[in-house]
């Protein structure tokens, strides 16, 4: 079941504004701009629009082919907070630099990050295991430390493993989820129309939310997610079970398909500022 909580004409003009001109940023300021890949019309937005309202899971099919098409990475700052078994932990702000082919994340930590500053997966290297730069003046001097992402402590990190971590991999994660209630006869998918979300940068997203019954995973009640209407990307999500939070996550000053250093995923990179 969907339903339109707002109107979708009323929205246009300010999806006009925002599609021809900078994003206006009021949360953490940056010169990092996200540069739109698909030059999203007016009426291409109201097409999506029309569609996460009357089928959000072909919409989401939609969104995931674009990333797919389009996009080869990226660099971005992340902000996220999880619940790793019954703790909440605390927020984290990372900058993160990313690439498809082959799978590389190298994450910089700029606030959490506990006992780490800095990671570094490149898939296929170093038997898939993790690269960790520790955090500190004197254990950094000992160089990164060699991490297997089963080890207990890279596990309790988060609650997705490194090779999971990704723009369309999340909107995958919310897709499949899509598909299974659907198929259970349980999809309750509420379409609230399209509003800038500040912890992404202001950026102006359609909004989805879905009421989860019965709760999944974690008691997961209700999930909100929030696909930037100019790159269809999804750029933010909250995910609660009642009052609890379970995790947010938030990209943005998202700059797309970056030109690479050719070190830039290398041990080296871990040791730069």
């Amino acid at each position: 079941m969907t339903r339109a909580v707002i109107a979708i004409p009323l929205v246009l003009s300010l999806v006009a504004i925002c599609l021809s001109s900078p994003p206006q940023r009021k949360y953490r300021p940056s010169n990092r701009p996200t540069q739109p890949l698909v030059k999203a019309t007016a009426d291409q937005v109201t097409q999506d629009a029309e569609l996460a309202q009357t089928d959000p899971v072909a919409f989401l099919e939609r969104c995931i082919a674009t990333c797919q098409a389009e996009v080869r990475g990226y660099r971005c700052t992340l902000e996220k907070r999880e619940r790793i078994g019954r703790t909440l932990k605390p927020r984290e702000r990372l900058r993160v630099a990313f690439q498809e082919r082959p799978f590389s994340v190298l994450m910089r930590w700029e606030e959490g990050g506990g006992m780490a500053s800095a990671s570094l997966y490149v898939d296929g290297e170093r038997k898939n295991q993790l690269l960790v730069m520790p955090a500190g003046v004197f254990l950094s001097r000992l160089g990164p430390l060699t991490k297997s992402l089963s080890s207990p402590d890279v596990v309790s990190t988060s609650r997705y493993s490194i090779p999971e971590f990704g723009i369309e991999r999340g909107m995958q994660r919310t897709l499949s989820a899509f598909r299974r209630a659907k198929d259970a006869g349980t999809l309750n998918v509420y379409y609230e129309g399209i509003r800038p979300v500040p912890e992404a940068g202001n950026r102006l997203c359609h909004v989805l939310r879905r009421e989860v019954n019965p709760p999944e995973e974690q008691g997961l009640t209700r999930v909100i997610t929030y696909i930037d209407v100019a790159t269809r990307l999804q750029v933010s999500s909250r995910l609660t079970a009642g009052n609890d939070l379970v995790g947010e996550y938030h990209f943005r000053d998202i700059e797309l398909n970056p030109v690479f250093a050719p070190n830039q995923f290398t041990p080296e990179a871990l040791k730069r500022p």
